[in-house]
């Protein structure tokens, strides 16, 4: 109870926040020859909040708060518009947008936790959404995202895979579900971020350190999958929509399909969303590799109340599946032979975020706390030592067995400070617990407590823009005593500052130079410390050092 007092006091004080008056706006948009366009997307970038246009080019907003906000508008085949307004006394706004053939987005999340357009970016961001998202078939993240620039993928076959960034993967790459860190055991080939890109509005990848923002595990760069936000109805209406996708596969007979049910009442929103897939051995000109196929399912339900001055919102993830294993040194077998069994991978994945934000004039509040629970199983076959000579049964055995619970939080204030200097100012904090099962005890049991307290701010001077930030960083891992892994019970912990400065210059809206520096860091994981085990379907001997130090990283970056 002790630890918990403060985060007691800190979410009093978010009650206690004065509130603010809350506004609405409305306007038209129209093309170059004054035609109305339906099907605009208009953002208010602050508040993440966002509304499409009726047939009459039409758009209205409620219960804004009052301040300084700035809208975006953009839809394909037309260039997109910002309009900085200030509530109250915006009046009607009347947008035209010119055709234009540019398909960059006009706003990114990630680079600095709060929305600016992309091209004001201190680090290299890249990103995939709408058709190019949608067209990809793969069930790894990874995979979906490897023909953007500066990434690639370790795989383990189709359907497992990491994101490596400037050559770094595994623990050195920070992967987010709509904002919330996703942890795995990322010291295995065999295991990788535990989201299908298929139910996502849009991915956005940072090219370099991002500690400042995010912590630890930010060296090598971010890939955060962006949900769908909700959707809102003017007051009294109520409004729903559906999507059907399937896709099918010649060489593995793979199949899947997704299917999205989303609607709103007034301000409460509601989304319910499953996507499946399957596939049997891939096929080489050699015959069929043994042992590849697998069997996903994904699948996320969320519900949203938009108030005056603030929004709640509960989402549930599920990712889950059976992938087969080919083992070191598996062979192609011909046409017909049977396919004989071998390793296999059981993830399963539960995800709780409870998101929250309350807008009190130029100061904006957010709270994120999530629930992780992941599972990673291994099964190997073992043939039954009285097997008659020629029979070829095979006992499924458990390998190895580990659960991985984490509970984070974060708490943001995004502010201003005058008309040209905003930021994010936030703390962090995570608990987590690591329990191993099984035969085999790769790793003993073990606990990890992590805060850090952050500052980020920019500074604008007319087309040049000024970005700088620091972040303290406080990690311990509790390690169990595990006679199986000749392991007494030890302590870590380590204490960090990393810090990021850069300079954006903007001379014309479509184009933009930078330059930016970050010092990163990463505690080693309990794995790199404690490891004392095989791994079957790799073929290889994990051993820890538990003298391991923080492994730190200096970026520079220039665009």
């Amino acid at each position: 109870m002790p630890r918990l007092r403060p985060i007691l006091v800190v979410l009093l004080l978010l009650g206690a926040t004065p509130p603010a008056a809350a506004a609405t706006l409305h306007g038209r948009v129209h093309d170059a020859n004054g035609t109305p366009l339906a099907q605009v997307d208009v953002v208010v970038v602050d508040l993440q909040r966002e509304v499409v246009t009726g047939a009459d080019g039409a758009f209205h907003l409620e219960t804004l708060p009052d301040g300084a906000h700035t809208l975006l508008f953009y839809r394909a085949g037309y260039a997109y518009h910002s309009e900085d307004v200030t509530l109250p006394g915006a009046g009607e706004l009347t947008v035209s947008l010119p055709a234009s053939s540019a398909t960059l987005p006009p706003v990114v999340v990630t680079a600095t936790r709060r929305p600016r357009p992309t091209l004001a970016s201190p680090l290299p961001t890249a990103f995939l959404s709408g058709e190019a998202l949608r067209t990809q078939t793969s069930l790894s993240l990874a995979h979906a995202l490897e023909d953007l620039p500066g990434l690639r993928t370790v795989s383990t076959g189709a359907q497992i895979g990491k994101p490596m960034i400037r050559g770094m993967t595994g623990a050195r790459v920070l992967v987010l579900d709509d904002g919330h860190r996703v942890d795995d055991y990322s010291w295995s080939d065999e295991d990788g971020p535990s989201i299908d890109p298929v139910l996502a509005e849009r991915v956005e990848v940072v090219r370099g350190p991002a500690s400042v923002l995010y912590g630890a595990d930010a060296i090598g760069g971010v890939a955060n999958v962006i949900a769908p936000a909700l959707l809102t109805a003017d007051r009294g209406e109520s409004v729903w929509q559906g999507r059907l996708s399937t896709h099918v596969g010649s060489n593995s007979r793979e199949g899947g399909g997704a299917l999205t049910l989303e609607g709103a009442r007034g301000t409460l929103g509601w989304r319910v969303a499953g996507a499946g897939r399957f596939a049997e051995a891939l096929h080489t000109p050699d015959g069929e590799l043994e042992n590849t196929g697998f069997a996903a399912f994904t699948g996320d339900a969320a519900l949203g109340l938009r108030g005056e001055r603030g929004a709640l919102s509960l989402r549930v993830a599920q990712y889950g599946g059976e992938f087969k294993l080919l083992e070191a040194g598996g062979q192609s077998v011909s046409e017909g032979t049977a396919e004989e069994e071998g390793p296999e991978r059981k993830a399963n994945d539960q995800r709780v975020q409870l998101d929250g934000e309350w807008s009190a004039g130029d100061t904006r509040l957010e709270a994120k706390l999530q629930w992780q629970r992941h599972s990673l199983i291994e099964l190997s076959d073992e043939a039954p030592a009285d097997s008659s000579a020629g029979l070829r049964e095979k006992k499924e055995q458990e390998a190895f067995n580990l659960l991985l619970n984490t509970v984070s939080l974060d708490l943001l204030a995004q502010h201003r400070l005058g008309r040209r200097i905003h930021g994010t100012a936030g703390v962090s904090g995570t608990v987590q617990s690591n329990d191993t099962r099984g035969p085999i005890p790769l790793v003993p049991d073990a606990s990890a407590l992590g805060a850090a307290v952050f500052v980020f701010e920019e500074a604008r001077l007319g087309d040049w823009s000024l970005l700088g930030g620091v972040r303290a960083d406080h990690q311990t891992i509790s390690a169990d005593a595990n006679a199986d892994l000749d392991l007494a019970a030890d302590d870590r912990d380590w204490s960090q500052i990393s810090g990021d400065a850069g300079v954006v210059f903007r001379p014309l809206r479509a184009l933009a130079f930078s330059a930016n520096a970050g010092l990163a860091w990463r505690a080693p994981t309990l794995f790199e410390l404690y490891a004392n085990g095989p791994q079957i379907a790799e073929a290889r001997y994990l051993l820890g050092d538990a003298t391991l130090a923080a492994e730190r990283a200096l970026d520079l970056d220039l665009g």
